[in-house]
Parts: structure tokens; sequence; C-alpha cells
């Protein structure tokens, strides 16, 4: 079943950063995931979904000036908020594409890491989105996939308000994401934040370049 994108990915995403909770729940996810990563100066990074572009700041402190980011994400609205982010920085690069048809616009075997932050559960072909990705990643990348689930135990009593919240942002709960990376990659770590509403999940990629073309 496709997921319909909600207006605040298009006309409303210059308000996306203020409304999203970031601050006070989100932004957990993604610095824990990038600091699991660890990456290092000089490492190329392919961010899947990136949006307005909240996980650039993060990721340009680890990866240094001779590092480099690539922003990808369907939609223009969000890519505008990025470009203006990203707007003094020379080493990032952003994409408007569909994350389930990237081979043509980015070589395979290229990226050293990948970051997939709230996306996989909004993304209607996530898992062609998923498959996609890896063909872009070196052998031993790191990847991190960090996304949503309802809170648990005490965090329970606000079920009510994260699901209003995932359904106004369109997500599909059932989905967990983070179960790919359980699957496909190796030395997995898996973390639960605010009361296990944010999942994060980093492991590395051990994909063997003779099974799908040789790699620079």
């Amino acid at each position: 079943m496709r997921i319909p994108r909600v207006p605040r990915y298009g006309p409303g995403a210059q308000f996306y950063d203020i409304l999203s909770l970031e601050c006070p729940v989100y932004r957990v996810g993604r610095s824990r995931a990038i600091e699991l990563m660890g990456l290092k100066p000089g490492d190329r990074v392919l961010d899947i979904g990136c949006g307005t572009g909240l996980n650039f700041p993060l990721l340009r402190d680890k990866v240094g000036p001779q590092g480099h980011v690539v922003g990808v994400d369907a939609s223009a609205a969000m890519l505008a908020q990025a470009r203006n982010r990203a707007r003094n920085w020379e080493n990032v690069t952003l994409l408007e594409v569909d994350a389930g048809h990237m081979s043509p616009q980015i070589r395979p075997w290229t990226f050293d890491a990948m970051i997939v932050t709230y996306a996989l559960s909004i993304i209607p072909d996530w898992k062609s989105a998923w498959d996609q990705a890896l063909t872009q990643l070196r052998p031993g990348a790191r990847v991190a996939v960090v996304d949503l689930a309802l809170p648990t135990g005490i965090g329970r009593l606000f079920e009510p308000a994260a699901r209003l919240a995932c359904f106004a942002g369109g997500v599909a709960l059932r989905r967990e994401p983070w179960s790919l990376v359980e699957a496909q990659l190796s030395r997995v770590s898996l973390e639960r934040h605010r009361q296990g509403h944010v999942v994060v999940a980093v492991g590395t990629f051990d994909g063997n370049p003779n099974e799908r073309g040789a790699f620079t």
C-alpha cells in the first residue's frame, strides 16, 4: 500500500524543523546513530531521505572538510531547506531523486557510510530504497537506521501523542525498518530511546564486491 506524502513534506517544509519536535524528542536518534557509526575524517556519507538536512552538521563534524556528504530526498521543498542549511558548505551535495531509483545518479560502491533517519517508515517503496542504497556502499561501510515505534513502559502514557505524530508524518509504524539492519548487516548495535519511541540500529555492510561488480 502506498503511503501518501503529507503536506508538511511539501508546502510545509519551511516549518518542519519547528514543528517536528526535533530537539526534545528526535535529535537523540540522530546524535546516537552518528556517534555509533564511528565516522572518520575523509569519509563519504550517503544520507537517504535527508529532508531539511538536520543530519548535516553532525555528519560534517565527523568527516571534516576533507569528507563528503550526499543528501538524497524526493521532496524539492525539503531539499530547498537543506540547501539553505548547507549553503556555505562545499562538501555537501544534494540530489532530488526517489531513493528507490538512485543507480543512474550515483556510481556504485562509492560511500563509506550511510544513514537513514526517520525515512524508511515513510518511503513508499522502502525495501527497494534499501536495496538500492546498499549497492552504493563499499564493503565495510557503516550503516545507521533510525526510526519510530510506539513507546513502551511508562512511555505508554504518551502513546496517543506518538500515534498522532506518526500519523501526521505518514509513518508506517508496523514496518520496523531496523529489522533490515539486524537481518542483513553484521556487528549490529540496537538502542531504544524516549521510552522506546526512537529506535537506533547501526551495523556494518559486509558486501562482497565480487557478487555485484568491481568497485573503486
